[in-house]
């Protein structure tokens, strides 16, 4: 196991892990899957440590959560993240920015805890761009009595998706973040690879608007 102290620590930055010893699974009962291999240049967030705690519907297992971020810079927006207490929740979610729809996507959670989810298309935006990721869930994901401050309008909820209340009210900020990347993660495409053939030959092109 690699650590992120330095080469200090452990064996020049190692440590060992036996296969035999069970007592670090019973322990933290945590497994991390990277599949994910994206270089994002930033990401937005209002939980400081991540989920510790779901906001759940009193009725039904449909709830609805929103963040609300400001762009810093030029960029593209290229995924979420957020939080799931099972595999298999039907999700959905939408991005607007500046108060205009831009993209909707859906899927199920491939397991319980931490998932990134990448967006189908990626999407431009400019610095001082108000982007909003409303997610439609089983639950909501929060970290709550953490030493952040908690923004009363960065993060809300809803029942029916229609009316809102502030997830501060709750001492809590949901854990839904947004990731971009920057132009020159956008790999041209190349048409040096491409075969012609009798039925001719297919490519996808991005411009600037994704």
């Amino acid at each position: 196991v690699k650590n992120s102290y330095g080469t200090q620590f452990g064996e020049k930055g190692f440590m060992y892990v036996s296969y035999y010893d069970a007592s670090i699974y019973q322990e933290t009962k945590t497994a991390y899957i990277f599949t994910n291999t994206v270089k994002y240049n930033k990401n937005y967030q209002t939980d400081f440590l991540g989920m510790n705690d779901y906001l759940r519907p009193n009725k039904g297992n449909v709830i609805y959560y929103a963040n609300t971020y400001n762009m810093t810079e030029n960029d593209f927006l290229a995924a979420v993240g957020t939080w799931f207490d099972r595999k298999g929740v039907s999700y959905q979610f939408r991005v607007v920015i500046n108060d205009k729809l831009i993209h909707q996507q859906k899927g199920y959670s491939p397991y319980n805890g931490y998932t990134t989810i990448k967006l189908t298309k990626i999407l431009p935006v400019k610095a001082k761009d108000e982007v909003q990721i409303i997610f439609k869930s089983n639950a909501v994901p929060v970290e709550t009595d953490s030493r952040a401050h908690y923004q009363k309008d960065a993060s809300l909820y809803s029942i029916d998706g229609k009316n809102w209340a502030y997830v501060s009210k709750h001492k809590a900020t949901a854990s839904l973040k947004l990731y971009t990347v920057d132009r020159a993660t956008i790999k041209p495409v190349s048409t040096s690879n491409v075969k012609k053939s009798r039925v001719g030959y297919s490519a996808t092109f991005y411009d600037d608007k994704g």
